[in-house]
């Protein structure tokens, strides 16, 4: 019974956290738009690394049966948390930009953008065939960000292969 809960809690906060992005409000900096992702996701993040660390707190200090179980489950926890954390989107005036938090980055210049398409997910790729930005259902101002992306002359293609302005899809 215990488990059934666990999983209709975590399916209406997987449920409820893109509703809430999509009210939420992207950050000006200066000529650039900032679409991070929402600070509840975030705290998940934040949640997914203390388990982890907590974990392995638990293994080295407790017995020795399930040491090494624990440590790598608890450092499973912790690795994903820190390598899959949310990247923040910049959409420029030149291009698109995603910053993750270790330095890591992709830019787009906008003439060598071929495809902004949508996944089942509500997720949207924008892509040069190379490289790929996602924009996550955890972004904040879905809507906003594809008002962003017309500006430039980029909507969702119908069927993948359209470049340039789209038919809409909302």
């Amino acid at each position: 019974m215990k488990g059934a809960i666990v999983i209709i809690v975590v399916s209406f906060m997987l449920a409820w956290l893109p509703f809430l992005a999509r009210g939420a409000k992207p950050k000006r900096d200066g000529e650039s738009w900032i679409f991070p992702a929402m600070a509840a996701v975030h705290f998940v993040y934040c949640g997914g690394m203390l388990l982890g660390l907590l974990l392995i707190v638990l293994a080295l200090t407790g017995p020795s049966d399930d040491r090494n179980l624990i440590i790598t489950g608890g450092l499973g926890f912790f690795l994903f948390s820190v390598l899959t954390w949310p990247k923040a989107i910049w959409v420029q005036p030149a291009g698109i930009l995603q910053r993750s938090w270790y330095g890591g980055s992709k830019y787009l210049p906008w003439h060598v953008v071929s495809k902004v398409k949508s996944r089942r997910d509500r997720s949207i790729i924008v892509t040069d065939r190379s490289q790929l930005i996602v924009f996550t259902p955890f972004h904040v101002a879905r809507d906003y960000f594809l008002e962003k992306l017309a500006e430039h002359g980029k909507e969702l293609a119908v069927d993948g292969t359209a470049r340039g302005r789209g038919r809409r899809i909302q």
